[in-house]
């Protein structure tokens, strides 16, 4: 295992994972430290939870290092590679864990949870081309980035528990106007949990003019200011 194989995560002020995370699974990036940070705040007791899209397993396995999560802890990626990696990682934390691969849902036909985190892909298509954070994994989240996420909300509702929450990130890479009209109506209450600003990466401000495009047909958004490109992730939680 190299040092390019290997995350490093804080998850608190004195606190880190120090996982697996070979080529070809997703490393996390700020949305996911953002969906953590804010799960965690919200969280006031253990419960069954669900890492939906769990990359290297870090989302899941550090909510259970702050104690929030009744084991086994539930994980699944549309990736064996990423779920064997989960696997390995939650072991060296003592985390009991379910793990399986499959698209969103599929895994956990007929199962409930408390919580779920969904951490799975949400930028428009053609974002992720010249993004750094797909170079050796598939995209697949639609031409506005929405797809998936618009497909889990569908489904989120038959998967949670009386009093679930479900925690999902939006980012302003993706049609947020869409996300956010089918988690209200999925939803009787979907509330902001926090709002972070990143600079866009080096890389893809060598195409702002295809960017500039995207944002005219409302697909994405993003900011210019300062000479700096910026955009956004809100995590949101979603209950009935």
């Amino acid at each position: 295992m190299t040092a390019s194989e290997q995350y490093i995560f804080k998850y608190s002020e004195d606190r880190e994972l120090h996982l697996l995370n070979p080529t070809g699974v997703f490393t996390p990036t700020g949305t996911t430290d953002a969906l953590v940070k804010a799960a965690s705040l919200y969280l006031k007791k253990p419960g069954k939870l669900l890492d939906l899209g769990c990359g290297n397993g870090v989302a899941g396995i550090a909510v259970h290092q702050l104690g929030f999560v009744d084991e086994p802890l539930y994980s699944s990626d549309l990736s064996q590679d990423a779920v064997d990696v989960t696997v390995l990682n939650a072991a060296k934390y003592n985390c009991k864990i379910e793990a399986r691969s499959g698209s969103i849902f599929d895994p956990w036909e007929g199962k409930k949870f408390d919580y779920i985190l969904n951490d799975i892909s949400g930028i428009a298509t053609r974002v992720a081309q010249i993004s750094p954070w797909f170079n050796s994994v598939p995209c697949s989240s639609g031409e506005d980035g929405a797809d998936l996420i618009v497909e889990m909300l569908l489904a989120a509702k038959k998967h949670l528990n009386k009093n679930g929450a479900l925690f999902f990130p939006v980012i302003s890479l993706s049609n947020v106007e869409r996300i956010l009209k089918v988690a209200g109506e999925e939803f009787k209450n979907v509330k902001l949990l926090s709002s972070d600003e990143w600079p866009m990466p080096k890389e893809m401000s060598l195409h702002i003019e295809l960017l500039d495009e995207l944002a005219k047909t409302n697909i994405i958004s993003f900011t210019k200011k300062f000479g700096l490109m910026t955009y956004y992730t809100d995590i949101y939680v979603a209950t009935n």
